[in-house]
């Protein structure tokens, strides 16, 4: 089953997060983590972390990953911040795999606002 977590602000979407399981036990894949380019912001990106990370909590899921092209430098430098590693890439593509410990950890030494800063 998948996991979702979004953020709304006045009854609009205005970020979510998704997530689903691999077959590894304790492994799960963001397959996607999207902001409206108007709430780009520390207060945003912020929650949608904290919901990540209560559901990693609650699902005992011990390792996430993502996959980001290669082009998208935004992306891939927001990945790095929040305590990702490259684990494989080919021509087009990097995957990156981080502990949940690891994320929790880099999290409570960051503010929303410079993550949100990055996440730009």
């Amino acid at each position: 089953m998948s996991e979702v977590a979004v953020v709304r602000r006045g009854g609009v979407l205005v970020g979510y997060a998704m997530m689903q399981p691999r077959a590894e036990p304790g492994l799960w894949f963001v397959t996607g983590f999207n902001t409206h380019p108007a709430h780009r912001h520390g207060v945003v990106v912020r929650a949608l972390l904290q919901q990540l990370l209560a559901i990693a909590h609650r699902r005992g899921i011990v390792t996430l990953q993502s996959h980001v092209y290669k082009t998208n430098r935004l992306s891939m430098a927001f990945h790095a911040r929040l305590g990702f590693a490259i684990t494989r890439e080919n021509d087009k593509g990097v995957e990156f795999t981080a502990s949940v410990a690891d994320l929790v950890a880099a999290a409570a030494g960051k503010t929303g606002a410079s993550l949100a800063a990055r996440h730009r």
